[in-house]
Formats: structure tokens, C-alpha cells, sequence
């Protein structure tokens, strides 16, 4: 029988000893479908392959946690710090992600179709492959982030160059787009490709 108390607090323990004392939580393939993990630190923590469908992981610390693979469908992740965490390949089908921190995520190929994501942070997060068929980006921050093939939604990318270097940017609103990036480049040219 998991004993998830105690498995939380030797993960807490583990974390904030610098990994001297307590132990590294390992949920790897674990049911834990409507568990309440609201405001858990499972930072650093080993989630491939878990079940957290309809899980509530409300303000949960999840930094450089690895959910690869691990079904979230349902979930809420609202106010969740999933900084530089690991995604890809996970099911996060109808989850709640409003206002989650989710810089430097690895969402690759990850299902986020009906995901809520309004006001989410996803600067520098990779999408590559990722699927957000009627997804809610409603003022999500997706600076830096890639974008590269992602299904779902239509994607305008801006190539130009800034201080000798090739950058690129990624919107999904060609009039929103063609606005900021006149402001952010003056009278430099942007090659905009339509994915």
C-alpha cells in the first residue's frame, strides 16, 4: 500500500536538506487519480508514467519535476510552479493550467486539446509537436517558446536578425503579431512563414 503522507514528507525533507536527509519521491507509475497534491512540493520529484487524471495540484511546486509521460487529463494545475519541468509525451487533455508557471517546460508532443492556459506562463517552454486543438491561450506569455509544428492552432513565425543573430518569433495572431514586431524592430524586415 503507498503511504503518500509519508512519502511527501521524506520528499520534503529530501528538498529542503539539500538531498542530505529524507528521500527523493518516486510516483513513477502510480495511480493517483483524484488525489488532492494542492500546494505539494514534488519538486525535483520522479512522476514518469503516473496517473494523475482529475488530480488537484493547485500552487504545487512541480520544479524540474518529471512528468514524462504521466497522464494529467483533467487535472488542476492552477498557480502551479512547473518551472524546467518535464512533459513531454503527457496527456493534459481538458487540465487546468490557468496562471501556471510553466518557463523552460518541455512540453514536447504533449496533449494540451482543451486545456486551460489563460494567463499561464510559457516563456522559453518547448511545444515542439504538441497538440492545442481548442486550447485557451488567453493572454498566455509564450515569449521565446517554440512552436515548431504544433497541431491545432494556426502559428506565425517571424524570422529576423537583432545584433547579427537570427531569432524568430511565434504567434498565433498574424495582425497582433505584425503590430509588436514592427514596434520591437523599427525599420528592420521580418520574413513571417505561416505554419
Amino acid at each position: 500500500m503507498l503511504n503518500l503522507k509519508q512519502i511527501l514528507e521524506d520528499h520534503l525533507l529530501w528538498f529542503s536538506s539539500n538531498k542530505t536527509k529524507g528521500k527523493q519521491a518516486d510516483l513513477s507509475n502510480q495511480d493517483l487519480s483524484g488525489t488532492n497534491l494542492a500546494y505539494a512540493n514534488l519538486a525535483n520529484a520522479n512522476l514518469i508514467y503516473a496517473n494523475l487524471t482529475g488530480a488537484n495540484l493547485i500552487g504545487a511546486n512541480l520544479t524540474y519535476t518529471n512528468l514524462y509521460y504521466a497522464n494529467l487529463a483533467n487535472a488542476s494545475l492552477y498557480n502551479a510552479i512547473l518551472y524546467n519541468a518535464s512533459l513531454a509525451n503527457a496527456n493534459l487533455a481538458y487540465a487546468n493550467l490557468a496562471n501556471a508557471n510553466l518557463y523552460r517546460v518541455n512540453l514536447e508532443n504533449a496533449n494540451l486539446e482543451n486545456a486551460n492556459l489563460d494567463k499561464a506562463n510559457l516563456a522559453y517552454a518547448n511545444l515542439e509537436n504538441a497538440s492545442l486543438e481548442n486550447a485557451n491561450l488567453k493572454d498566455a506569455n509564450l515569449t521565446n517558446a517554440n512552436l515548431e509544428n504544433v497541431k491545432g492552432v494556426q502559428v506565425f513565425k517571424c524570422f529576423y536578425v537583432e545584433n547579427n543573430e537570427k531569432k524568430f518569433n511565434y504567434f498565433f495572431n498574424s495582425t497582433k503579431a505584425k503590430k509588436e514586431m514592427s514596434k520591437r524592430l523599427a525599420n528592420r524586415q521580418c520574413s513571417w512563414v505561416e505554419q
